[in-house]
C-alpha cells in the first residue's frame, strides 16, 4: 500500500458521529473506533506509517477535534511499538497533546498545561540528537502544537511529512535545537 493510499483510506472513513467529552455526553461512537481498531498493524515503526491506518486516522480524528477518539485509537497503536522506541515517545507524545486537549475543552486548564508539558517531554525524547520525522511528524510542528496548546489557542492541528521519515533512525541531526 502507499502512503498516498493508507492516507486515502483514512480519510475515507467515516468520523464518530460526535465527539466524546467525559462527564458530559452520555457515551462515545464505538462503531467508528471499532472498525479502525481492527486495521491494526502487528507493529508500529516510522518505516509502516504511511500504510498504518489507524495511526492516520488517529491523525485525523485530532485535527478534527475528536480529541478522546484519538487518544483512545493512538492508545492502540502506542501499544504495539518497541519499548523507549522514537515511535513510543513521539505516540506518548501526541497522546499527551491530545489528552491535553481534550482537558482544555472541559475546562481544566492546569492539566491542559501539565498535559503540554510532558508532551514536550516525550517529543524531545523521540528526537533526541536526530532530526527525520517519526511517524510522518516533525519535531517543530508537535512542539508548536504543544505551545499552541498550553497558551490556550483552540484549534491545533499536527501536519504529516513522510517525505523526512525516519525508517530506521539513523539519521543524525548536526543542529540540534536548544529550548528554555
Amino acid at each position: 500500500m502507499t502512503a498516498d493510499l493508507g492516507k486515502q483510506r483514512a480519510e475515507a472513513m467515516e468520523l464518530p458521529r460526535f465527539a466524546h467529552l467525559p462527564g458530559v455526553s452520555l457515551g462515545h461512537d464505538e462503531r467508528a473506533l471499532d472498525r479502525v481498531k481492527r486495521l491494526l498493524l502487528e507493529k508500529t515503526e516510522s518505516a509502516s506509517a504511511p500504510q498504518n491506518i489507524p495511526w492516520l486516522y488517529g491523525l485525523r480524528l485530532f485535527n478534527e477535534g475528536f480529541f478522546w477518539e484519538a487518544h483512545e485509537i493512538w492508545e492502540e497503536v502506542w501499544l504495539l511499538a518497541r519499548p523507549k522506541s522514537r515511535e513510543e515517545h513521539l505516540l506518548r507524545s501526541v497522546i499527551h497533546l491530545t489528552n491535553g486537549a481534550l482537558k482544555g475543552s472541559m475546562g481544566r486548564d492546569k492539566a491542559k498545561k501539565r498535559l503540554a508539558a510532558l508532551a514536550i517531554e516525550q517529543c524531545d525524547a523521540a528526537y533526541l540528537q536526530w532530526n527525520a520525522s517519526v511517524m510522518g511528524l516533525d519535531q517543530d510542528d508537535i512542539l508548536a502544537a504543544a505551545e499552541d496548546l498550553r497558551a490556550g489557542n483552540r484549534k491545533i492541528r499536527l501536519s504529516l511529512n513522510m517525505q523526512n521519515n525516519s525508517n530506521s533512525g539513523h539519521t543524525q541531526s548536526n543542529n540540534l535545537k536548544n529550548r528554555p
